[in-house]
């Protein structure tokens, strides 16, 4: 995530945050997704690793852009109160998404246990593979915010390329 979260600094300020919060998105929600196929047969090596790097290099690719369009073209005298609002409303976003989805895992996983009592171990795979599979449909639906919300050059960067 660091090197995506460098890379995507970087580029940020010459293509704007809409490029490359929609290259990010795909792969965050890839990586969800393909999370959500795990079983209790999956292993670390094969299964969890390359999904857990396809995640990562997707949010590293969508929230420094992301929080880069929040807050560059504010007034100096408003910056503090935006960067702020922002990082309470990452918090407040991630709190709310985290615990819908697992109360959703936990249902799925009860519901897969009262079914079968002896299967505990795919009850839990199927109880967090749900809830993963939700996430990614979440995350993929932010592309579409980021199509039509985000802009495609900061006012700062245009104004620096002459676009302004």
């Amino acid at each position: 995530m660091l090197a995506a979260a460098g890379l995507a600094s970087a580029a940020v300020t010459r293509i704007g945050p809409r490029p490359m919060t929609m290259a990010g998105t795909p792969l965050a929600a890839g990586g969800l997704y393909w999370l959500g196929q795990l079983n209790d047969h999956s292993t670390y090596a094969a299964d969890i690793l390359p999904a857990m790097l396809v995640l990562a290099a997707g949010l590293g690719l969508m929230f420094v852009p992301t929080a880069s369009a929040a807050v560059t073209d504010l007034p100096n005298e408003r910056a503090d109160i935006g960067s702020g609002l922002l990082s309470t409303m990452m918090q407040v976003g991630a709190s709310i998404a985290i615990s819908a989805l697992t109360t959703l895992s936990l249902t799925v996983f009860r519901d897969r246990l009262h079914a079968d009592p002896g299967a505990l171990h795919a009850a839990l795979a199927a109880g967090y593979t749900s809830g993963l599979k939700v996430g990614a449909a979440i995350i993929a639906a932010n592309f579409l915010g980021a199509a039509f919300v985000l802009p495609r050059q900061t006012r700062n960067a245009s104004a620096a390329s002459g676009d302004a």
